[in-house]
């Protein structure tokens, strides 16, 4: 499992953004960084960092999580089985960041994740807010191809800029 890159939030951060798997670049075996972040040299990350750019939001706002934390070396997606993994990994870490108020999942594969987080600890769930928006993958931020990439960054921009927003009292 990589770590958080020490530039995000950690424990600070006010954001979850929840990705599917770690990509190549986050392990070190094959030459990445052994870091989740939006500094790694991928397509995917240089996207976010863009997205985090635009929306005028400070990398230590955020901290990315993904659904499954651990690196798949085929890289083939990830299964329901793995899913189900992921959903207590992501309680243990939703339990670190007292400071977080908002899970942005990014991606049908996040989306699925949370869902099933959220019935297996709806307690901790109902606590924070629940944004969705695109993976921050070519495939993702286009939509398939349903879409050009500025749509889906202008998408993706709004939704970590609303994310960031401080929740009002209820």
């Amino acid at each position: 499992m990589p770590f958080v890159a020490p530039y995000h939030g950690g424990v600070r951060a006010e954001v979850v953004l929840l990705f599917q798997d770690p990509g190549r670049m986050t392990y070190q075996a094959v030459g990445g960084s052994g870091f989740i972040g939006c500094e790694n040299d991928d397509p995917s990350a240089d996207t976010l960092a863009l997205c985090l750019d635009l929306a005028g939001v400070d990398q230590r706002q955020v901290t990315p999580w993904n659904a499954y934390p651990w690196y798949l070396p085929e890289q083939a997606g990830v299964s329901a089985a793995q899913r189900v993994e992921g959903v207590d990994a992501l309680h243990c870490v939703l339990q670190l960041l007292p400071m977080t108020h908002t899970v942005v999942t990014c991606g049908a594969v996040a989306h699925d994740s949370w869902r099933r987080f959220a019935h297996a600890y709806p307690e901790s769930a109902g606590r924070l807010r629940h944004f969705e928006t695109f993976h921050t993958s070519g495939r993702g931020i286009t939509n398939g191809g349903k879409q050009k990439k500025a749509e889906g960054v202008a998408r993706v921009v709004a939704t970590i800029a609303g994310a960031v927003t401080r929740p009002g009292p209820l």
